[in-house]
C-alpha cells in the first residue's frame, strides 16, 4: 500500500540498511526472542529474525533527509539511495558466502543458468562482476546464491534493450585497473578488474579473482596491473599488424599511489617480480597515470555498489539503453554500432 502511495502521489523513496542492527538495542531487562508460531525454521528452530532493512518515504524532501541524518548520529547506518529496484544486479557491499543458507537440492538448474549468463557478459561487462562471483559457487550452490542469480536475471529483463555504444574516435588505447584487496570472505583472496578502452570503446574487460593471497594492497594492485599490461600491450601488437597507428603509447589509469611510486622508480624493481611492467614503463611502452577512485571506471568489476554509483560507472562504460533505430543490426556503416 505503502509503495502503492508512493508511485501515486510521486513521492520521494529512500532505502536505509541498518550496520548491526542486533547489537543497538538499549535494555534494562532480559529479553528472550522466539520464532512467531508456524514461522519457526524446522532445520534450525532456533534462529530468529531481526530488521536491519528500512524504507522511508514522505512528500518532503528535507524532512527524509532530516530524519536519516538524525537516524545516523544514533546508529550506523548506510544510505542505499533512493528505492529503483532492478537498476543495478547487486547490492553495494554484499559478498557471497559458501556458508550463506542451506544448499540446493539440485544445483542442474543453477550451473545451467550461470553458464548462460557467462556467454552474456560477452556484451553485458555491466552484469561481469556478480557472474564472476555467481561462478566461484557451482560445485556447492545454495539457495543464497541462487537468490543472486534471479537478481541478475530480472535485472536483464529490464534492461534488454542494453548494449554497448560504439561510436567513431580516436585510437588511443586506456585501460582502467582497480582491485578489492582480500575481498573474498573465506580465502581474503583479491578480486581484479580492468577495462580497456580504443577510444571512447570499451573493447576488453576482466572480472577474476587472484589465484594467490596478496599479503598488501599494494602487491595486489601490482598483480592486477600486470595482468592488464599483458592485454594492453596485446591490443597495442594487434593494431600494429592490422597497420592501424596508434596515437600515442597506451596508458594504464591507477587509483593507488604506492603503485604508481613502485613502477616509477627504478630502485624498487629489483624488488618485483613482475618484470614485464617495470621493462613496459621503463620503456614508455605504456604510461601510468593516476586517476581519482570516485571515477575509476574499473571498480564497476571488483564489487558492488548502490544503484546510482552503479549507473554513474555504467555510463563510463557506454553501456547505453538504446534508441529504437539502433537495436539489433545497423546495416549503415555511418551510423554507431550497437553490440548486445
Amino acid at each position: 500500500m505503502v509503495l502503492a502511495l508512493v508511485v501515486s502521489f510521486n513521492w520521494d523513496i529512500r532505502q536505509l540498511d541498518v550496520s548491526n542492527a542486533f547489537l543497538h538495542g538499549i535494555l534494562e531487562e532480559e529479553v528472550y526472542m522466539t520464532q512467531p508460531k508456524d514461522f519457526e525454521d524446522p532445520v534450525h528452530p532456533q534462529f530468529v529474525l531481526y530488521v536491519d532493512d528500512i524504507l522511508v518515504t514522505s512528500n518532503d524532501w528535507d524532512f527524509i533527509t532530516s530524519l536519516i541524518s538524525n537516524v545516523q548520529m544514533e546508529f550506523a547506518m548506510k544510505d542505499l539511495g533512493q528505492l529503483t529496484p532492478y537498476r543495478a544486479p547487486c547490492v553495494s557491499g554484499s559478498k557471497l558466502s559458501k556458508f550463506a543458507r542451506e544448499p540446493l537440492p539440485d544445483p542442474s538448474e543453477y550451473r545451467q543458468t550461470i553458464g548462460a549468463l557467462q556467454y552474456v557478459t560477452l556484451t553485458h561487462p555491466d552484469i561481469a562482476y556478480l557472474v564472476n562471483q555467481l561462478c566461484q559457487h557451482m560445485q556447492n550452490p545454495t539457495s543464497a546464491h541462487w537468490t543472486a542469480a534471479k537478481l541478475v536475471l530480472r535485472y536483464l529483463k529490464n534492461t534488454l534493450d542494453h548494449g554497448l555504444f560504439y561510436k567513431p574516435g580516436s585510437f588511443s588505447i586506456n585501460a582502467y585497473c582497480d582491485f578489492d584487496w582480500a575481498g573474498d570472505p573465506e580465502d581474503k583472496r583479491s578480486t581484479c578488474g580492468y577495462g580497456v578502452y580504443v577510444g571512447s570503446n570499451l573493447i576488453s574487460w576482466s572480472a577474476k579473482k587472484q589465484h594467490v593471497v596478496s599479503k598488501s594492497s599494494t602487491e595486489a594492485k601490482y598483480h592486477c596491473l600486470a595482468l592488464v599490461t599483458v592485454e594492453v600491450y596485446w591490443l597495442r601488437m594487434l593494431l600494429c599488424e592490422l597497420k592501424v597507428s596508434l596515437e600515442s603509447a597506451p596508458v594504464v589509469w591507477c587509483d593507488n599511489i604506492s603503485v604508481l611510486a613502485l613502477t616509477s622508480n627504478p630502485i624498487f624493481h629489483a624488488r618485483s617480480k613482475h618484470i614485464e611492467v617495470d621493462e613496459k614503463v621503463a620503456n614508455r611502452d605504456i604510461i601510468l597515470q593516476h586517476v581519482s577512485t570516485s571515477l575509476q571506471s574499473a571498480d564497476f568489476f571488483t564489487k558492488g555498489h548502490i544503484a546510482d554509483h552503479f549507473c554513474f560507472l555504467q555510463d563510463k562504460l557506454s553501456v547505453l539503453d538504446l534508441p529504437t533505430s539502433l537495436q539489433g543490426n545497423d546495416k549503415d556503416k555511418n551510423h554507431p554500432v550497437q553490440t548486445g
